[in-house]
């Protein structure tokens, strides 16, 4: 008798091992923590100990890919990005455009599947079993002058095969009818401004659109216009430096405004 109840304990001892590894295994199924891109500044991917098991392995194309043309991103413009991954077990993956030293560049919103974390990460949600899987989020590119732009991730499968790689996107130049902000065929004044941006092109133009970002590139306030001089008000604009951004159907120009 009593050597049935040393038995029995044994096994419940080790039924609840085999549960916390188990447990272990599935590694965050609701998402990564923030800081494991791989990126310069996070210095690390999920495979660390405490995540993932395994040494990351670096692949250099086939997991992120984006809707931005070969031409580059214009400022302001949203965009799909795409991380996908294939093999048999449970996926996940996160994502973050930052500069070398971790400042986010541009701004993130989540898709299906997926969420942010600390305001400069994409993960997914819930782990993935799907083969091949693919997530998709938007990526609203950041103000005029940024250049290029580095997305780092990471995917994972399983609890041991950890991938890293990262995508390049390039802004626009003023070859692809961007023009930039020293252009002498835009007038904007005056500038430092407190109520109302004067507007002038020197170009007739019969209909346009106006568009004024923040550094993050988000979209703040937008106006149409109908002939090549217009006036904005930007008196309930909080103070600061913001991107204004002119469509005449044909070209685009952009301007550093400061709003007091």
């Amino acid at each position: 008798m009593k050597k049935i109840v040393i038995l029995s304990s044994l096994t419940l001892i080790v039924t609840f091992a085999i549960s916390l590894s188990s447990h272990k295994a599935i590694s965050n199924p609701s998402g990564g923590p923030a800081g494991n891109t791989g990126s310069p500044a996070d210095g690390q991917t999920c495979a660390h100990s405490g995540c993932h098991s395994g040494t990351a392995t670096t692949v250099a194309s086939g997991i992120l890919s984006s809707s931005v043309p070969s031409a580059g991103y214009t400022p302001g413009t949203t965009y799909n990005i795409m991380v996908s991954h294939t093999g048999t077990g449970k996926k996940g993956f996160q994502v973050s455009p930052q500069t070398t030293a971790g400042l986010l560049q541009g701004s993130l919103i989540a898709g299906t599947g997926n969420k942010i974390v600390s305001t400069k990460y994409v993960t997914h949600n819930a782990s993935n079993s799907a083969n091949p899987c693919t997530w998709t989020f938007k990526w609203v590119a950041p103000a005029a002058g940024t250049g290029d732009v580095t997305f780092y991730g990471v995917v994972v499968l399983g609890t041991n095969s950890t991938k890293k790689t990262t995508l390049v996107v390039h802004e626009a130049s003023t070859t692809q009818g961007v023009s930039n902000e020293s252009s002498t065929k835009l007038s904007v004044y005056p500038n430092p401004v407190i109520d109302q941006i004067n507007i002038k092109l020197t170009d007739e133009t019969n209909a346009g659109k106006a568009m004024l970002f923040d550094l993050n590139g988000e979209l703040i306030l937008t106006e149409n216009f109908e002939s090549n001089e217009f006036s904005m008000n930007v008196s309930n604009i909080s103070a600061g430096s913001y991107y204004l951004r002119i469509n005449d159907g044909k070209n685009q120009y952009f301007k550093h405004i400061v709003i007091k």
